[in-house]
């Protein structure tokens, strides 16, 4: 798990209708990035967001207050098989142990300390859901909660709490996104410029020419013009509007684009277009890879 990033979504077991609404939404386009998803089999907010990964095939790393065959929650005696056939099951119990009421805290430290970053959807001001951000601050894990859609609803009061307390509010994927793969961080230090951008798949920065020896530039330019190369040809009719802008923006250029590339050359807006990445996606039109977007 090291090598990838990895967001715990959590929440309410008893969600509002836009509670839901958002979680799918969120979950699919984090997905869509390649970051998985951590869980605690629960219901409601964790269920939701478990859903939507294992339905579309992507990783889930699921954590249980109790002996891997010892706990007998609906939601995961509904997934485990599932969960860790596409990701992983994971207890710190013996066979034998049940779970009880402590045992929720120390499974949601184990889920902050899996994560790269603790995203919560809903949750009220004295709410379990906030133990997991207590824990992900103990582990100096990123925090990000759902912007409230009432300020005044008692519901989402441990969303605004942990907003005003420094968690990152986000209004849509895109807002964790930028927090791994953005270009709003402070740069590396030149000499370590190729690990970091390799992880992330960010084409590195080309030195500037005027670097070059001048009995190597003919020969570089010559060898830079050689490795440009005319967009294939590909007939993108059949796609609705938009599909058809993204599909030739990504047609037009040698390598994937970020999301954020790709909303500025195409005028869509950023939340639409990470819907319709995700639709995409799923019609086997573009694929992903570490937060870029190239043609299938």
């Amino acid at each position: 798990m090291d090598d990838e990033i990895t967001i715990a979504v959590c929440g309410t077991r008893n969600p509002s209708l836009y509670s839901l609404k958002v979680c799918v939404g969120l979950t699919n386009s984090l997905l869509s990035f390649g970051i998985s998803i951590v869980s605690g089999f629960s219901d409601g907010i964790e269920k939701e967001a478990q859903t939507s990964a294992l339905r579309k095939g992507y990783r889930v790393y699921g954590f249980v207050p109790a002996g891997i065959d010892d706990y007998r929650s609906k939601t995961y005696m509904m997934f485990k098989d599932l969960t860790a056939a596409r990701g992983a099951v994971i207890s710190e119990y013996l066979p034998g142990n049940k779970n009880s009421y402590v045992n929720f805290g120390r499974r949601n430290r184990l889920m902050a300390a899996a994560s790269s970053g603790v995203c919560i959807v809903e949750t009220a001001e004295k709410s379990g859901s906030l133990s997991i951000v207590e824990a992900a601050l103990s582990h100096g894990r990123d925090i990000f909660a759902v912007t409230p859609h009432d300020l005044f609803d008692p519901a989402y009061k441990g969303n605004v709490g942990i907003i005003r307390d420094g968690g990152t509010p986000i209004m849509g994927a895109y807002d964790v996104y930028r927090e791994y793969f953005g270009y709003t961080k402070t740069p590396l230090p030149r000499e370590n410029e190729k690990g970091a951008f390799d992880r992330f798949n960010i084409p590195s920065p080309q030195a500037d020419e005027n670097d070059a020896p001048k009995k190597h530039r003919k020969s570089a330019a010559r060898v830079k013009e050689a490795a440009v190369e005319a967009p294939k040809k590909r007939d993108f009719s059949s796609l609705l509007k938009m599909e058809r802008m993204v599909a030739e923006t990504l047609n037009a250029v040698p390598d994937p684009l970020r999301p954020d590339v790709i909303a500025e050359r195409t005028g869509i807006g950023i939340d639409d277009l990470l819907t319709l990445l995700t639709d995409m996606e799923l019609s086997g039109i573009v694929k992903t890879v570490q937060g870029s977007v190239s043609l299938e």
